[in-house]
Order: structure tokens, then C-alpha cells, then sequence
């Protein structure tokens, strides 16, 4: 009986140490495998692994989906791309970079920066101004990240609050622009034609 149990148990540890082997789920079998952990495939009844980095979802080794959260997949490429850092060393997660460098999403590297001053940003060899409204933006992508007052912080850029537009300046409330320009629809005061004193929204 000791016997028995003992080559159970060795053919159970074999069994495990093939599935981590093949990308199998822990307890699958040779016989009724079907599918794979996360980061393989099925190719010929076996577990390859996806040659996309950071790739979760992968048929005929053609990457569908990323592995975590802080990589965007580029549906054209077909990568995973990491937001936040450089991936880990296992390619199955995005690190962070140190203090006194930002990640260049380009070449998915951390490069050092230069403080620069309120309102501008670093951009890989020289400071420049952060877009139209934005009192402070991120190093490399210039993002901003705060907005000069009345304006809110959307998607990475300054927009007016919601029932105000954009009149040139600062912002107003909707559907009111100043003489000589018009609300184009958009929440945009645009001018109006030549020697026009007023005109309609949208058409102008």
C-alpha cells in the first residue's frame, strides 16, 4: 500500500511539473487538454507560449488581449504597450520608474528629466509650454494634470465645465458668445463673417 501511494504520488508530481511546463491549468490532463493558462496557446494539442510580451489572449500565437491593466493593446500592432514603466523581468507586468525620471512610452524606457518651471514640461531635451489653459502637464507627453480656473482637467486637456464654451478667452455660458462671434455647436465662439456685427449659431 505504501508502495501504491507512493507512485501516486510521484505521478502526480510528474503531472504538475509538465502542466507548469506546458502553460496548463494546475490538475489538467495530457489527454483532455483543451486549453491553456493565461499567456499560451493551443497549438497541436500542446501549451505554447505567446511570443507578444505582456500578451494574456493569444490565437495562432496573434495577441488579443494584455496580462495587466497598466498595458494598453494596440489593436493595429497587436502589442501590449505599458503606461507606467518598463515591464518586469517575467514580461507579465509594468514596473514604475524612479524618482528623477518619467517613462517614454515611445521607447517604453524611464529617461532622466529637468524640472522646469510652473506651466511647462519636459520633453526629452528641452522645457516647453504645456497646452492652451494648463498650469501644469506631465514630463515627455506634456498630459496636463492641472487646470488654470474656470477650466476642468478632461482626457489630459483643459475644457470648459459642462454648460459653459470656449469663447476665445475663458469661458461663458452656452449658447452666448460676445458681438461678432457665434457658438458654432460645438461649444466654440467663432467669429462671424466680415464686417458682421452679429449672426446665428451654428451657421454663422
Amino acid at each position: 500500500m505504501e508502495l501504491n501511494h507512493f507512485a501516486d504520488r510521484t505521478e502526480a508530481e510528474k503531472k504538475s511539473r509538465l502542466n507548469m511546463q506546458l502553460g496548463l491549468p494546475e490538475g489538467a490532463g495530457r489527454k483532455l487538454q483543451t486549453s491553456c493558462a493565461p499567456g499560451f496557446y493551443l497549438n497541436r494539442r500542446k501549451c505554447v507560449a505567446c511570443s507578444t510580451a505582456g500578451c494574456a489572449i493569444c490565437t495562432n500565437n496573434v495577441c488579443s488581449s494584455c496580462l495587466s491593466t497598466k498595458m494598453l493593446f494596440n489593436a493595429t500592432t497587436k502589442t501590449c504597450v505599458c503606461q507606467t514603466g518598463p515591464m518586469n523581468s517575467t514580461k507579465t507586468d509594468c514596473t514604475t520608474c524612479p524618482s528623477g525620471t518619467a517613462f517614454n512610452i515611445a521607447t517604453q524606457t524611464c529617461v532622466t528629466t529637468t524640472t522646469c518651471p510652473s506651466g511647462q514640461y519636459w520633453t526629452g531635451t528641452q522645457c516647453a509650454a504645456c497646452s492652451s489653459n494648463c498650469t501644469s502637464c506631465a514630463a515627455l507627453s506634456g498630459a496636463c494634470s492641472t487646470c488654470a480656473s474656470p477650466f476642468v482637467l478632461s482626457a489630459g486637456k483643459c475644457v470648459c465645465p459642462s454648460g459653459k464654451i470656449f469663447d476665445g478667452k475663458t469661458c461663458v455660458d452656452l449658447n452666448i458668445c460676445v458681438a461678432g462671434k457665434y457658438n458654432d455647436g460645438a461649444n466654440n465662439c467663432l467669429d462671424c463673417g466680415s464686417n458682421c456685427i452679429s449672426c446665428e449659431n451654428v451657421t454663422g
